[in-house]
């Protein structure tokens, strides 16, 4: 999709498949508003004074101009109550104008932006451009016959006079080729993107950014005692890998690299605790976290900020095998710190302690992590949230700020030192489960024993990562690419300051 920034004169006498114009719920019509509503001979006057349309949030409606403008169809999407609005509003808003374009058959469009009171026409060209780009992605390389399904081809943005929308489209385009590049990578079948191809394609992707890239292979996990990546991976045909790509925007300077890192297990039956079958298909989205980071790493890269950044991704397959770990195994992770097996489906703490005790090892700083860790999360956030733990307060409230901008929920959740408790056992320094109650708590517990010191972030993005229902600009089953937009902005922000 081509967006373009468009200045002057009335979007009525834009010439595309579709103009599209917003309204506040309980307002009156805005000017733009009102001139096409009079080209339509009071068309949507009549459905805001039927009630048949309020305006409200994920509200849109499509009115044939029959050629009275230059348009084939105008568009009126709801903002919701002014008093309430902010740029999620607006990416809302446009990722459902998006989809009920698509099955219009749109292919051009001009979209009104209107600045609000404490928003910025940048911010919603911003937010309106990623709604679109968001909402049309779709996953179709596997169908045996092309899909024919319409797509917008070209979006022009009506903004204020003398305001240049210009980077503000920039950035928004490459933060959705960063997310949409992490969904592509989850959605793709277990078969094929396990743990060797997901390490291909991090190559390919430094090769293609002008990034430094490792692969550590099985020889070089034993060699630097990874022996818990070693471990989860051992039931697996394909064998485990661990990814380091290098991003160096800032080489000379004196700032720690910001370090992240990612659960990669491309997919996971849960071992010999094996899961039930229901549902397990969508195990291929346990690698979520190493997508965020490898689609954090294609935007950053192109948007060239001032810092410098390692990612990290342990990748791994969790099969029952003969050769898999088993609970009652006791694994020591690279830092020396023993861990007994109690469940082999809470493997993913267990790649993260060899691959955090690495970023601690490279004195990386902030370390943030993203996992799809624990269905604990999903049960006390919902679908909507991810959980954010952390060791300092500084570095938590850096992130969440970053996702403020970014328009992705998080949550803070608690991480007494009560909690670490849980995790004692008779036979090793920690075992890898501490009970059914607070199991996303208890889980980010174990993984701060592998950082040490170093300021870290842990997001839980089980609820958020894969899309069980359709949303305004998610799809259902398929992958959402949370939380790729914060963590280029956290690494935006962090180049400014």
């Amino acid at each position: 999709m081509k967006v373009a920034d468009r200045q002057g004169g009335g979007i009525w006498n834009a010439a595309v498949d579709a103009v599209v114009v917003t309204h506040f719920e309980g307002d009156s019509p805005s000017t733009q508003l009102s001139a096409i509503d009079e080209a339509l001979d009071g068309a949507i006057a009549s459905m805001l004074d039927s009630k048949e349309f309020k305006g409200k949030s994920d509200e849109a409606v499509g009115i044939v101009t029959l050629g009275k403008l230059p348009a084939k169809r105008v568009v009126v999407a709801g903002l919701g109550k002014r008093s309430r609005f902010t740029p999620e509003s607006a990416r809302r808003a446009a990722g459902n104008v998006a989809k009920l374009l698509r099955r219009a058959g749109a292919r051009t469009a001009a979209f009104h932006i209107a600045p609000a009171e404490a928003v910025t026409a940048e911010a919603l060209a911003r937010a309106t451009v990623e709604g679109l780009l968001l909402a049309s992605y779709s996953f179709h390389r596997y169908f045996s016959t092309e899909q024919q399904e319409s797509k917008l081809e070209s979006v022009e943005l009506w903004g204020p006079d003398s305001t240049d929308l210009e980077p503000a489209i920039r950035l928004a385009e490459t933060l959705c080729a960063g997310a949409n590049f992490a969904r592509d990578l989850v959605n793709e079948p277990p078969n094929v993107l396990h743990p060797v191809e997901l390490a291909s394609r991090a190559v390919a992707l430094a090769v293609q950014k002008g990034l430094e890239c490792e692969v550590f292979d099985v020889d070089e996990l034993r060699q630097r005692g990874m022996n818990a990546l070693l471990a989860v991976g051992g039931g697996s045909g394909t064998p485990p890998r661990l990814i380091v790509l290098r991003y160096k925007g800032d080489p000379d300077g004196k700032h720690p690299t910001l370090g992240l890192v990612g659960k990669g297990i491309t997919f996971d039956t849960g071992g010999i605790s094996l899961k039930p079958g229901a549902d397990m298909h969508k195990m291929k989205s346990d690698m979520g976290g190493a997508a965020a980071m490898l689609g954090a790493i294609h935007a950053i890269a192109d948007l060239h900020p001032k810092l410098n950044v390692t990612v990290i991704v342990a990748t791994a397959e969790n099969m029952p095998d003969g050769n898999s770990y088993r609970p009652g195994d006791i694994v020591k992770a690279m830092n020396g710190k023993s861990i007994e097996i109690q469940n082999t489906d809470a493997e993913g703490r267990i790649i993260l302690s060899d691959a955090l005790s690495y970023a601690t090892a490279l004195e990386l700083s902030p370390i943030i992590d993203a996992a799809t860790l624990t269905g604990a999360c999903a049960v006390a956030l919902g679908p909507f949230y991810s959980g954010v733990f952390s060791n300092d307060d500084a570095s938590r409230e850096i992130v969440l700020a970053a996702a403020q901008k970014a328009g992705e929920r998080l949550w803070p959740m608690p991480m007494d030192p009560d909690y670490r408790k849980l995790l004692d056992t008779s036979c090793a320094d920690m075992r890898n489960v501490g009970g059914r109650d607070g199991g996303a708590i208890i889980a980010a517990t174990f993984l701060s024993e592998f950082v040490g010191d170093q300021p870290w972030v842990h997001l839980d993005i089980a609820p958020t990562a894969y899309a069980d229902n359709d949303s305004a600009y998610y799809a259902k089953d398929l992958a959402t690419g949370h939380p790729v937009r914060t963590l280029v902005q956290l690494a935006l922000d962090m180049a400014e300051s």
